[in-house]
């Protein structure tokens, strides 16, 4: 790894925290199901269906998926109705009132973007969707952060 390099746990925080986030905004104010299983990982309104394919599925990427979600929770970026841990199961996960307004921002760094004024979680959707390369999603990930130690 070179001195700029981003570690790939880092690089694949950033994935999930961009997908993490572009669903809840996309599906606010419904808590979303999210569970992980050996195909990948699965997302659902309900909790009695197994629900669609999320996110990538390598094994690296799909055994980060829960340290990610768990460090998102403990931040209070979102927030899970589970009491415990659930063994790659994450029931009832919302944004929590700092998560939905760092997504309702548009962050000065990007703000200046050729006069863009679409809100952090349009725009993290709008990546995840095209399947944005990782500089970008990136560069979200620091928005998001970086405006929130503010």
């Amino acid at each position: 790894m070179t001195k700029l390099d981003v570690p790939r746990g880092v690089q694949s925080f950033n994935l999930w925290a961009a997908w993490i986030a572009a669903r809840l905004w996309e599906e606010f104010p419904h808590p979303q199901f999210f569970s992980v299983h050996r195909d990948g990982v699965h997302v659902s309104r309900d909790f009695r269906v197994l629900g669609e394919s999320f996110g990538p599925t390598d094994r690296e990427s799909v055994e980060d998926f829960a340290p990610s979600m768990n460090w998102l929770i403990s931040e209070h970026y979102l927030r899970s109705g589970r009491s415990g841990p659930l063994d790659g199961h994450f029931p009832l996960v919302e944004l929590t009132e700092r998560g939905f307004s760092i997504l309702s921002e548009v962050p000065t760094s990007i703000a200046s973007e050729e006069g863009s004024t679409k809100p952090l979680g349009t725009r993290m959707s709008e990546a995840v969707v095209s399947q944005a390369p990782q500089l970008v999603l990136s560069q979200l990930i620091k928005s998001l952060f970086g405006h929130a130690s503010k």
